[in-house]
């Protein structure tokens, strides 16, 4: 069971219908472990107060933009609403778990939880550790989303960009060095990853090579 909250229908309205979407390719393809997608839609539920959201939750995930003081005040509000033992998770791309939790009295219980775009196809999910994370919310949290089919990446220290950034964000440096350097035009390069690399690397990763 999920409850989806913005604080305006129109969000939640522009997300159900991309859950619609996404429920119904994934359907087609039988990604669905055997539910229809009308099924699985079935069980979200949509709020616009935080307080209502959470109140009965065993883990919740913030999603919303990349400012710092909103998601700080966001987890301290959470935290107050929220049941003691629920895990209180982040799909921030690069802000620190330390920091967002940087106002909540009891740091242990959170941890992020990163999906790679486009989440609905991608099947990792990075869970960071914060300097105050437990042992028992990153175990917990990695149980929930393996329970969902999930693969999870442990990130074992909270740095900038976590684990797929960092590594992404390495071959974007080299190819832009290459292509001002005039090795290969912008295509040439592209190919390289996405043809020669990607494919590559689904039969064995870097340091297994």
């Amino acid at each position: 069971e999920t409850v989806l909250m913005s604080r305006r229908e129109e969000s939640l309205d522009r997300a159900l219908e991309a859950i619609h979407r996404y429920a119904g390719d994934l359907g087609r393809h039988g990604l669905l472990r055997g539910e229809t997608p009308e099924a699985v839609i079935a069980r979200i539920r949509t709020v616009t107060e935080v307080e209502e959201a959470v109140r009965d939750a065993e883990f919740i995930l913030e999603s919303i933009p990349e400012d710092l003081e909103a998601k700080q005040a966001l987890f301290e509000q959470m935290e107050t609403a929220a049941d003691r033992e629920a895990i209180l998770a982040s799909n921030t791309s690069g802000l620190p778990i330390t920091d967002l939790g940087a106002r909540m009295v009891h740091q242990d219980r959170i941890a992020g939880s990163h999906f790679v775009q486009p989440g609905h196809i991608v099947p990792v999910v990075e869970v960071i550790r914060g300097r105050e994370t437990s042992d028992e919310t990153m175990s917990r949290t990695c149980e929930i989303w393996e329970r969902l089919g999930r693969i999870t990446l442990r990130v074992n220290q909270d740095v900038p960009g976590f684990l797929v950034n960092r590594l992404q964000h390495a071959i974007i440096r080299e190819a832009v060095h290459l292509l001002a350097t005039g090795v290969a035009d912008a295509e040439t390069i592209d190919q390289a990853v996405s043809l020669g690399l990607a494919p590559r690397f689904t039969t064995a990763g870097p340091l297994e090579q």
